[in-house]
């Protein structure tokens, strides 16, 4: 399981749910001021719920990673944002590809920054507002 916290809290219902599971990853977020914390929040996320993988983003700044070995950090790549909407399912995505493909933990992470980068950089992946009702009625017909 790769369980996405997306910078909550972790619940105890969801502790005790993850608690009957293999969680090879859980990510959340800090945000760039907050990211001297992600070491504790990262360790504090390990012990309760001993995944393979605890990732912290923590935008500009990359991503930390936490596994039995201890933290590590991956940076990121500094390019120009146009937007960050989906940065954090892009990063996802590229997390578990490459977990799925055989990547160790700092692979993984590294290739889900570069994928959340790239996301970020992309002209065309920011998401278009559409106001006329008829064309999405349409649409979902």
């Amino acid at each position: 399981m790769l369980l996405n916290l997306g910078g909550d809290p972790l619940s105890d219902t969801v502790a005790e749910a993850a608690s009957e599971r293999h969680v090879a990853f859980v990510q959340t977020n800090r945000d760039e001021p907050d990211a001297g914390r992600a070491e504790a929040v990262a360790a504090d996320l390990y012990a309760r719920l001993h995944p393979e993988t605890v990732v912290v983003t923590l935008g500009r700044f990359g991503a930390l990673g936490y596994t039995s070995a201890g933290a590590f950090r991956v940076q990121t790549q500094q390019i120009p944002v146009r937007h960050t909407h989906g940065a954090g399912a892009a990063f996802s995505g590229g997390l578990a590809h490459a977990y799925l493909t055989g990547a160790t933990a700092r692979q993984a992470v590294h290739a889900a920054c570069v994928a959340g980068t790239s996301h970020c950089a992309a002209a065309d992946a920011r998401p278009h507002q559409h106001t006329d009702v008829d064309r999405i009625m349409e649409a979902l017909s």
